[in-house]
Parts: C-alpha cells; sequence; structure tokens
C-alpha cells in the first residue's frame, strides 16, 4: 500500500517486476539528480563534486586519496553488504520487541554510515539508537532507518563513482 509506506516514512518505492527507466527516475529523485553517472563509470572530473543528499563526498574521497581506489572501493563494497544485513537484523529486533538490539545495531550503523560520509543515514540511526535506548522507538522510525539502509547500496554506488572520479590510485 503505497500511502501506508509514505506514512512510515519511505521516500520511494520501486514493484517487482521493475522496470529500469523507474529505477532510474526513483535514484534520481531521491539523489536530486537529472542525470546520473552510469554505474561502474567515472564522473567527469570538476572542480568540485557535486553534493549528493546527505552524503559527504569528501569524506569518501579522502579515502580514496588516502588509501587509494582499489581498498576504499573494497570499503564502500562492505558497506554496501553490510548496511543490508543490518536492515535484515533490525526487522527481526523489531518483531522480537528487541529495543537493546534495535539500539546496538542503530550505534554500529551510525560508526559505519559516518565513517565514510553517509550524514543522513548516520543521523537517523542516532535517532533511532537514542530511542531504542530510552525505551520509546516507534516502529515507524525504525521502518525509515531500514528503508534507508536499503537505498544506501544504490546511493553508495552513485556516491562512489562521483567521489571516486579523477582520483589516482596511490
Amino acid at each position: 500500500d503505497p500511502a501506508a509506506l509514505t506514512e512510515a516514512g519511505i521516500d520511494a518505492f520501486l514493484g517487482k517486476p521493475f522496470h529500469f527507466a523507474r529505477l532510474e527516475e526513483i535514484l534520481c529523485r531521491l539523489v536530486g539528480s537529472s542525470s546520473p553517472t552510469p554505474l561502474g563509470k567515472a564522473a567527469p572530473a570538476g572542480p568540485a563534486p557535486r553534493a549528493l543528499p546527505s552524503v559527504d563526498l569528501g569524506v569518501l574521497r579522502g579515502h580514496a586519496e588516502a588509501l587509494g581506489c582499489t581498498s576504499a572501493a573494497r570499503i564502500v563494497r562492505t558497506f554496501r553488504q553490510s548496511v543490508l544485513e543490518t536492515a535484515r537484523a533490525l526487522e527481526r529486533a523489531m518483531e522480537e520487541a528487541d529495543m537493546r538490539s534495535v539500539a546496538s545495531l542503530a550505534h554500529r550503523l551510525k560508526g559505519s554510515a559516518r565513517h565514510l560520509g553517509f550524514t543522513g543515514l548516520s543521523d537517523r540511526a542516532e535517532q533511532v539508537e537514542t530511542a531504542a535506548a530510552a525505551e520509546g522507538c516507534e516502529a515507524a522510525l525504525v521502518l525509515a532507518l531500514v528503508a534507508d539502509c536499503r537505498a544506501a547500496p544504490a546511493l553508495a554506488d552513485l556516491a562512489w563513482a562521483e567521489a571516486s572520479a579523477g582520483v589516482a590510485e596511490g
């Protein structure tokens, strides 16, 4: 039910089977771009990276410059996998009404998201952590975090393509 998803704080929904044009439309709306960089291709280098909503591209670029693109890309891939595992774990914890696990998962997510510059995801995780620790966490807030986790891999691909463009392997 699209209305229930919107009410739960979910910004977009892509049903199955989906068409890539619809996926691109949703991603462009969520990241505020009308023409995304195709995945796997570097974005043209410019004077400054464009801002993706709630992602500090400077953090990702800093990792690419300090560690080299290969190592930094490995970190991004690990994040992409772990954030989906976190979404599933959050759902299980909510089903069991285990606020201690919700708080712990949100705390871990907050740190990993912040480490990569995903400030929006980190901020939402911090809200969930605080609310769950106080035993006052509403399901809608956790569902919004789960939705953010599920959107994070696509956003990570876009952010990485943008942030790593023009960075020489170190």
